[in-house]
This record gives structure tokens, sequence and C-alpha cells, in this order.
């Protein structure tokens, strides 16, 4: 089920400052989670967060990314931020969460916080 919000960007700050920080704690291990894979269609935005792996190499100063898909590349590795798979689509100035981002663990802090302070 897709519910329209509005505040959306505060959302997507909220996921991937989740995604920022789990790439800080892998930093040095030459694989990155994504933080925002953005695809424009038809006037519409579908932004998704944190799905995307990638693997690291620099050769010569120069880097290369090298996508490795969406599962975890090595167990070795400490779990992602849970976020779920929903899309967020920004038409405009609106946007429309899967429910399924709105009722994730990730987001019910931000949810609760954001309520408090009205």
């Amino acid at each position: 089920m897709i519910i329209s919000v509005n505040k959306g960007q505060e959302i997507i700050q909220a996921i991937k400052k989740a995604v920022y920080d789990y790439n800080s704690k892998i930093r040095g291990s030459g694989y990155y989670l994504k933080p925002i894979h953005m695809v424009y269609k038809k006037g519409k935005v579908y932004i998704y967060i944190g799905r995307y792996w990638y693997r690291i190499t620099k050769k010569n100063r120069v880097l290369k990314w090298t996508y490795l898909g969406k599962s975890k590349p090595i167990i070795e590795l400490p779990e992602p931020p849970s976020i779920p798979e929903g899309v967020i689509i920004k038409e405009g100035d609106n946007y429309l969460l899967d429910e399924s981002i709105l009722n994730s663990e990730l987001l019910s802090s931000f949810l609760h916080n954001a309520s408090r302070k009205k």
C-alpha cells in the first residue's frame, strides 16, 4: 500500500544517515552500500535507499566501482541497517511511500521524535 506523506525529505534523510553510518563502519573493507539510487521516469522520481552493493577498487589513483547486487557480498561484514524493500516516489513536491517503509523499525524512532516536536 502506498501512502502520501508530507515529511518525505526528512524520512529520506533519516534512512540515508543510517546507511552513511553503516558505510563508516565498513570503511576499508572495499565494499560500499549505495546510500541512494534515483530513477527518473515520466515526471516522477523513484528513490531506492540502501539497496545496492558495490566493490570499490583503487588503481593509479582512479576509483573503480563494480556493481555486486542486492545482497551483502561477504558474510564477514556486519549486518546493514534493516531498510524495507519499498520504494519512495517523488512527484512534484509530494512523496509517496510504501507502507512497509513507514512501519520499519529504522523509522519508528524518527517518526516518534518528529511527532513530539509538534
